[in-house]
Formats: C-alpha cells, structure tokens, sequence
C-alpha cells in the first residue's frame, strides 16, 4: 500500500493541474542529446522560384520554408554532449545542383579565427564542413569546407577518412561574419558528386555537417562523430527528398593550347641540350555523365602544366619513394581503383604502408631505360607523354562498384653522342598499354563487401637494348573481402593476389636482382635460376581480425608475401619474400577529469617477420602513450 501511495506521489509532481508535463532544463537536454546520437535525416526542399545568390547571407526567400536542423554533437574535447556553441542548417536542391545554409551562433563573433590561407589549406581557422556519401555506400564521400573568410577545402575520402585533398570539385561558396555569429552558403552542382539513381528517381545521400571553433578547442557534427565509432562514415546521417537530375548525360569538353619556352644560362658544354628551345602542346579532356550512376572520363594528350610539383626529399635507401597522385584525370575517381595490399609495419627500411597494385604515378613516369654507357652526353627526357587515357567508373544501385581504365604512353627516345662525335638516337622507353579492372560489390549497410582486382601491362614490339630494361608484360589479379560482426565493431578481412611478368632473361634478372628481391645474396640459396628466367611469378595474402569499435581496440594480422611476386610495373611495391605476424592494441579513456581531459596507450605495432627459408627478418614492438591536460596542454 507504501508503494502505491508513493507511486500516486510522483505522479502529481510529474503532472501538475494544467495538465502539461514540466520538464527541467537539463532533462530537455537529456532528451535532445540521446535524439542527436541516434540516427537522424533532413528533407531537401526543390527550389521552385530563384536560386539564392550564393554570398553568404541567408537572407534569400528561397530558405523560407526548408527544414532548420541542428542539436549537434561534440566530438571533442567533451565527446557526446552538446556542444556549447549552437549550428543549425537548412538544404535546398534543383535539377542543377544542391545548397546548404549553414547558421554558427557565436557570442563573440569578433573573436571568430578567421585567416585568408591558401585553397585546401586547412589551417588554424574556424571551419565548416559539409560532408557528402552521395554514393550512399556508407565507405567513401566527398568533403566541402569553407572557413569565415570564404576560403575552401575539398577532399575525397575512403572508409578511415583518410582525406584526399589532390581532389578538386568546380563548387561555390561564400560565409560572412555577422553579429550572431557566421554564415555559410554552398552550391554542390550534382555533376561533381557520384550517384547512381537515374532520371527523375528519387535519391539518399549519407550526410555530415561538421564545425570547428578553434579558440574554444571545440569540435561539432551532425552526425556524431565519437572515438568509439569504429568507422565514422557508416554512421552519417541521410538527406531526403533529392531527385536526380531529369539530364544527366551532360558532355564537357575543355580543350587547351599549350606553349612551352626552356632558357638556360649554361648548359655544362653539352651540345644536346639549347640554352634556348620550345614547344607547342594541344590536348583535350572530355567527361561525359552516363546512365546508371557512372561517369566516363577521356584526356587526349592531356596537360599537367598546372598540377602541384612533388616536394623535394633525399632518399638515401635503395627503395623507391612513394609520391602522391596529383594529376586530376588520375585523380577523380581513384576511390573506385582502391586495393590495399599495405600493412601498419615498418622496420628500417622495410615499409609497408604504400604497397597496392595500381599505382597511377607509374603511367607517364620517367623513361627507365639508358644510353649506352660510352656516351658522351646525352639529353634524356625527365618524362614519357602521355598519349591519352579513358576510364570508366560509378556504382549500380544495386551495390555494385566498378573502375575500367585504360591509358597509352608513347616511346621515347634520348639523344646522344658516341665517342666517335657521332650523334645517335637510342629508344629509352617503349610505346606502353596500362590497363585496370576493379569490381567490388558492398552490402546495403556497407559492413559487408567483396570485391575482384586485374590489372596489365604491355609493351609490344620491344627490341634491341630496351628489351634488356623493361619486361614484355605484367599481369595481376587479385581478390579482397571484409565482413562486420558484432554490432559492426568487430571485422575479419583478408586479400590475396597472383602476379606474373614476361620478358628477356636481362630484363627479369634485373628484377630479381634489383630492390625488394635481392636473389642474388648469399644467404637465399632457395632463389636459383634467376639469370636464366624469361617469366616470374607469385604471391601475396592477408588475413586481419580487428575490434574496430569502443574504448578498446585491437587488430591481428597474418601477411604473406613469395619471393616472386611483382607488380612494379603499374603498382607499388618495396618487399617480397615476407612471412609476417603483425598485432596492435591501444586503450583511450576520453572522458575529462579533474587534470587530464584525455587519454591513450597502446602498442601501434608489434610483430615478427621471416623470409620463406625460415629465417627472422624482422622483429619489432612500439608502444605510445599520449594525453591531454584540460589547458590543452598535451
């Protein structure tokens, strides 16, 4: 009877006499929070009068009636609450294009971090950022930031967020700085996202919408973004209400004329090489949007003149450096070519963190063949021209994913000078045909996914000194898969790939030989023949067990990699011969106390590798641990 009397207690404390329930501030933030954490969507609103200009203010009449979302999430340095600076934002759409408005309220917008850095530098500043799963496969997206000056960053990225910022998308956006806060308004044209929903169907895309406030050390998503998430894009929010363009078979041509002057002040008594010369160049890219969610992508002789050069660096090792894609053909799209053979394991020289079978950087690399060795000068070009290249690529609303391409490189030729004063012409690189096929196909939720690799080279024809430096051909097929378990925190993966390169018994025993092999030491006595082969082939396979998701995380990973195995001549690859056990685990405790307002310890790697004769090649251990003091002091 106590206990219906106190049950009758709180009742009337709960409802008072009006008849309405009288929440506390903190329970309505209680309530808001666990509505942020869970999955969440906004309707894009078809503009039906005038576009808004896109400067900034959200003072359009087209915003007028779109959906207001916010109750944002902080990801740090509070993980999981609501964060102290308030975002909201709205989402129109038309058959050209996709807007976001986006409001920052900011109590002192005078203190607002607002530099003017260059374009995809994402430096110390306030920021938004919009990002965009148009594929909707809960494994890659596209990346629009803008800072309170107006200043934009974009980047592709794939499934860890590992941000591609060689990407470049034809977009606007402008922000101002106002007495509330800041402002920001986006136009995304459609043609510079990847779909797959036909005309006039309707379309979902996974979204984010992230704030930085950097004076505040504050960080804020849309769509929660918390360390133990084991991959965040899965956990994106959606838009709906999009329609897809009723046209999207849109060709774009851009062709371009080039001249090109070389003035030298000396030129070292080589009289190959002009201390002035020029060229003339022409070309053409073509991108045409098809049915069915794919795009076809053309460049006929294209220019590069523009792209961003290499840094500089030193390599004192006998192994290539791994050097970024850069070039925009190359570039759109890459995240359709993806194969990760790499491996978080590095030992003095022996890294395997770049190693995958398409390498783009290989097509158009420097000539590899040489003039004679008597030769008194010689004037070899620094690159092979680039003849044209197509690709082919999108993703089915089924599920299925798929990347063609195919690209010719013309033969070079280096001039030189015999010891008899003669001028010669020797062939330095042949006429090459790069082919690439991947096909992958992801469950609905993305946890799930299978996928096949084929790639070829080819050089026909070859004869005479060349054919002692470059292989005939090379093929390689591979297969990988994943699979989530565990309410997605837990995933098994594994690859395996088959490789083989033909040519002369010169060619392929200067593979042999050269790094990453070494059949010739002393000590590989189960490596024979390998000055009488005219073909090699091998292997590579891997098998990863991983907790991806809480507090703790760890991964297992068995690697296995024949003393024949070669895919350099459109890959990346540093090691071969490798019989590797590789395992990491860390623990990160992210909720602030009184001193620390985070932390984390773990091993980053912690393994042993052998050669296929048995012998220890490798064994390593590092361990970290890092934390923050709640000064921000770390």
């Amino acid at each position: 009877m106590r206990s219906v009397w106190c049950g009758l207690a709180v009742l009337v404390i709960a409802v008072p006499l009006y008849g309405q329930t009288v929440l506390r501030p903190a329970d309505r933030d209680s309530i808001r929070l666990a509505a942020a954490l869970g999955p969440r969507s906004i309707d894009a609103k078809r503009i039906t009068g005038p576009a808004p200009a896109i400067d900034g203010s959200l003072s359009d009449s087209a915003w007028s009636g779109a959906q207001v979302v916010g109750d944002f999430v902080e990801g740090g340095p509070h993980p999981g609450v609501l964060p102290k600076y308030p975002t909201t934002f709205q989402v129109l759409f038309d058959d050209q294009a996709i807007y976001f408005g986006i409001r920052a309220l900011d109590p002192r917008p005078r203190t607002i971090v607002a530099p003017y850095p260059r374009r995809d530098d994402e430096t110390r500043s306030d920021w938004f950022f919009v990002e965009i799963d148009s594929r909707h496969d809960r494994r890659t997206g596209f990346g629009f930031g803008i800072n309170p000056r107006g200043v934009q960053v974009d980047a592709a990225f794939d499934a860890v967020i590992n941000y591609d910022y060689a990407w470049d998308a034809v977009w606007q956006g402008a922000s101002r700085i106002d007495s509330l806060g800041w402002t920001a308004e986006y136009r995304i044209p459609f043609s510079q996202l990847a779909y797959s929903a036909g005309p006039g169907q309707p379309m979902e895309f996974g979204l984010n919408v992230y704030r930085v406030v950097t004076r505040g050390g504050e960080s804020s998503d849309w769509s929660p973004r918390l360390p133990t998430f084991a991959e965040f894009e899965s956990h994106f929010n959606t838009i709906t209400g999009l329609v897809a363009p009723a046209s999207p078979q849109r060709l774009e041509v851009v062709p371009y004329t080039a001249a090109k002057g070389t003035f030298s002040p000396v030129n070292d008594g080589n009289p190959l090489i002009d201390r002035t010369r020029g060229s003339g160049y022409a070309g053409a890219d073509l991108r045409l949007r098809l049915p069915g969610g794919f795009t076809a992508t053309a460049a006929i002789h294209p220019d590069f003149g523009q792209v961003e050069a290499d840094p500089s660096q030193v390599n004192l090792t006998t192994f290539e450096t791994f050097f970024p894609e850069q070039r925009p053909f190359f570039v759109e799209g890459s995240t359709q070519f993806a194969f990760n053979l790499g491996l978080p394991f590095s030992t003095r020289g022996n890294s395997f963190l770049n190693e995958q079978p398409f390498y783009s950087r290989r097509i158009g690399g420097a000539p590899q063949g040489s003039v004679p060795a008597d030769a008194q000068f010689s004037d070899i070009a620094t690159s092979t021209t680039l003849l044209g290249a197509a690709k082919l690529s999108g993703r089915t609303s089924s599920g299925w994913s798929a990347g063609a391409m195919t690209a010719v490189t013309g033969q070079s030729q280096a001039d030189y000078i015999a010891p008899d004063g003669t001028t010669n012409r020797a062939l330095v690189e042949p006429a090459t045909g790069f082919g690439v096929l991947r096909l992958s196909r992801a469950s609905q939720d993305g946890g799930s996914a299978i996928g096949l690799i084929g790639t070829a080279v080819t050089r026909p024809g070859m004869d005479g000194p060349i054919a002692a430096e470059r292989p005939s051909d090379a093929f390689a097929l591979g297969v990988d898969g994943r699979h989530r378990f565990g309410g997605g925190n837990y995933e098994v993966s594994g690859l395996a790939m088959g490789s083989r390169v033909d040519g002369s018994t010169d060619a392929i025993s200067k593979i042999l030989t050269g790094p990453g092999h070494f059949w010739q030491r002393p000590d590989a006595s189960y490596q024979t023949d390998y000055g009488s082969r005219t073909s090699i082939s091998g292997g590579a396979a891997q098998l990863r067990v991983a907790r991806l998701g809480g507090v703790w995380h760890w991964a297992a990973t068995g690697h296995v990699i024949t003393p024949g195995f070669e895919i350099n001549d459109i890959g990346f690859q540093n090691n071969a011969d490798w019989l590797l056990a590789v395992g990491s685990f860390d623990y990160q405790r992210y909720r602030p106390g009184h001193v620390i307002r985070r932390w984390a310890a773990g091993v980053d790697q912690i393994g042993a590798g052998w050669n296929f004769a048995g012998e220890r090649r490798a064994a390593l251990a590092s361990g970290y641990l890092n934390f923050s003091l709640r000064n921000y002091w770390s």
